[in-house]
């Protein structure tokens, strides 16, 4: 891709050029003009300074494999997971103890012979729909919207409470603290829903412009159903051969079928094989998603279509360049989800008393941090090509000068794609009901009609809003990195930002930000990849 010509400096030459650049030396026509401020957010204190740094722009790093050996890892995982599945996957097929000769037939109850597909067919288009539509909506109505998320979030905890005053009263007490720490979260971010609302129609400008970036978020649904399918087959016909082998070992003394402490260690290994592919599926995508925003924001002529060079160039880079770093940041929170799964279980069978469920509940939310901080990774991933470890670092530096910005703004625009979701979901009930009684369907399928409808419709808007998601992390990772840049390509939904961040933050003039090195030289994207400038400072204009 042909970026900026201020950008041409720090731009590394590959088969596969990254989404963006940016140096370190971009400076406004009126830099003469600029002072030092020193800011509640985005600079450190002069003692900050002395033993630490400061934020310091991304650079975009030499094309190159990074955390290759992780890569290799996945790939002989999946390998060998298929193996199995072709091996002994056969025994997965046999159910005869499952269902026995005499089980029911449902020939003469079978529902309409059309009904089903038409549903499917029909909640499927209906709910790409009406996902167009809401993104439509949303962007018109960006901070009307989000208000009413936050007040539907309030009512039904109030709801809640209502509800177990009158059922189960203790709980009360939980929903009627959390309605009470919302309605205070509400007032005191209220002067930043105008920043938040720019970030999402910023978003949605990039997605709108890159809609062929949909078609991968979409395409993960044939990938982790064929990957279920291999899972799955592997995983009952390796858990069957265990079983049998326990069978025959206590045969004769008459005792209770068991798995072998070496089956129990090949569950663990099934669990872990599983979360962790789920989630490079899912993380490779956002990846995508963040190299396909960061050539919109750096250079919008290359991502400016259905099927962009850009969507093109940011998936192959996810799957080769970075897959390395995406298989190591997917690994870490698979591992801590198989904790998390083995403390549950011991929990649920009351092994472990009460340490064992302070421990499930505090792996729990680690487990959530984590999942958290990896997706700020993988946007760095996405922009720049880091490594897993240098972008966690970059991370460390958003949160460090800009957190409170980043996290507000990112809560409350997934709190309306989350109610995004639902609120479709629930517009798919009557229209999968009308048409099930159109074909003449018993109550039952009507039933099961309304139910497919709701999780299709569920599923596949909220993969959609996943989209929008991941597209404004990339966003405020961008206005926090380069809003020069911004201002160039998209003045206007520049100047919407900028007057929603000085309303939300009217002493802080976040733009541009020039890292300056207080020892000379600046941070190289060779060597030194993805470390800051010793002791830098920012100037502001």
């Amino acid at each position: 891709m042909t970026l900026p010509s201020s950008s041409l400096s720090s731009e590394k030459e590959g088969p596969f050029p990254l989404a963006t650049s940016v140096p370190n030396s971009d400076k406004r026509p009126d830099d003469d003009t600029k002072v030092e401020k020193k800011l509640e957010i985005g600079e450190a204190t002069d003692e900050e300074n002395e033993g630490g740094q400061t934020w310091t722009k991304g650079e975009v790093q030499d094309p190159g494999f990074r955390d290759v050996y992780f890569a290799i890892a996945f790939v002989i995982n999946v390998f060998i997971v298929g193996i199995l599945a072709f091996i002994l996957g056969g025994k997965a097929l046999t159910f005869e103890e499952i269902l026995p000769p005499e089980a029911l037939t449902f020939e003469e109850i079978l529902p309409p012979e059309a009904l089903f597909p038409v549903v499917v067919i029909l909640s499927i288009m209906s709910t790409l729909l009406l996902s167009v539509a809401a993104l439509g909506a949303m962007f018109k109505h960006a901070i009307l919207f989000i208000k009413i998320s936050l007040f539907v979030s309030i009512g039904i905890f109030t709801l809640m409470t209502f509800v177990y005053l009158l059922t189960f009263p203790p709980a009360a007490i939980i929903t009627c603290l959390c309605m009470t720490l919302l309605a205070c979260y509400t007032m005191r971010v209220w002067n930043r829903i105008p920043y938040a609302a720019s970030n999402l129609r910023s978003a949605i400008t990039a997605i709108q412009a890159n809609m062929g970036i949909a078609l991968v978020a979409f395409s993960t649904i044939p990938v982790h159903s064929v990957w279920l399918a291999l899972w799955f087959f592997a995983f009952v016909g390796t858990t069957q051969t265990d079983l049998f082998q326990a069978q025959e070992q206590h045969s004769v003394d008459g005792s209770e079928d068991t798995i072998s402490p070496i089956g129990y260690m090949i569950v663990l290994l099934f669990l872990l094989s599983y979360y962790w592919t789920a989630q490079v599926i899912m993380n490779t995508t956002l990846t995508t998603i963040s190299g396909v925003v960061g050539t919109w924001w750096f250079n919008p002529l290359e991502a400016s279509s259905f099927c962009s060079r850009a969507i093109r160039d940011s998936f192959v880079r996810s799957t080769t360049y970075s897959f390395g770093s995406i298989c190591f940041g997917s690994l870490i929170v698979a591992i801590l989800q198989v904790i998390e799964n083995v403390l549950r279980n011991a929990r649920n069978n009351r092994r472990g008393g009460i340490l064992t469920c302070i421990a499930h509940c505090l792996l729990f939310y680690i487990e959530r941090l984590v999942e958290y901080f990896n997706k700020w990774a993988f946007v760095y991933v996405g922009l720049y090509g880091y490594s897993y470890m240098d972008a966690g670092k970059k991370v460390m530096s958003l949160f460090k000068d800009r957190g409170w910005s980043a996290i507000i703004a990112d809560n409350l625009v997934n709190r309306l794609l989350g109610i995004a979701s639902l609120a479709v979901g629930l517009a798919m009930l009557p229209i999968t009901a009308f048409v099930s009684f159109i074909m003449g369907a018993s109550s039952f399928y009507i039933h099961a009609a309304m139910l497919i409808g709701f999780v299709i419709g569920v599923m596949l808007c909220s993969i959609m809003m996943g989209v929008l998601s991941s597209s404004v992390d990339a966003i405020i990772v961008c206005y926090a990195e380069a809003p020069e840049e911004f201002e160039r390509n998209h003045p206007i939904l520049h100047d919407e930002m900028k007057s929603a961040w000085m309303e939300a933050w009217p002493t802080v003039d976040l733009e541009p930000m020039v890292a300056t090195p207080l020892m000379g030289g600046v941070a190289s994207s060779g060597g030194g990849r993805g470390q800051h400038a010793p002791l830098p400072t920012a100037e502001y204009v």
